[in-house]
């Protein structure tokens, strides 16, 4: 969704107390993380079942090993989010 908006639905809250960190799905069932990198360690409003809408997005690879977004301060004013 480069260059697009990545849109996904919070699914599982993996937060670790570190940062706020979600399994979250896309349109087409592909399963993947995303975690904020902000000031607070948090994205606004997000909650499991929240629909997340990020326009030009970036992807990440994290220490673990898994693949995701990481969402950082600047990257805010693009995010939306709508709760159920």
């Amino acid at each position: 969704a480069t260059n697009g908006t990545l849109e996904v639905r919070l699914m599982l809250d993996e937060s670790s107390g570190v940062r706020q960190v979600f399994g979250c799905k896309d349109r087409v069932g592909v399963v993947r993380r995303v975690a904020a990198y902000t000031q607070n360690r948090t994205i606004p409003d997000a909650r499991p079942g929240s629909i997340l809408r990020w326009k030009n997005p970036r992807f990440h690879f994290f220490m673990d090993g898994s693949s995701g977004a990481r969402i950082e301060e600047g990257d805010l004013k693009d995010v939306t989010v709508k709760n159920p």
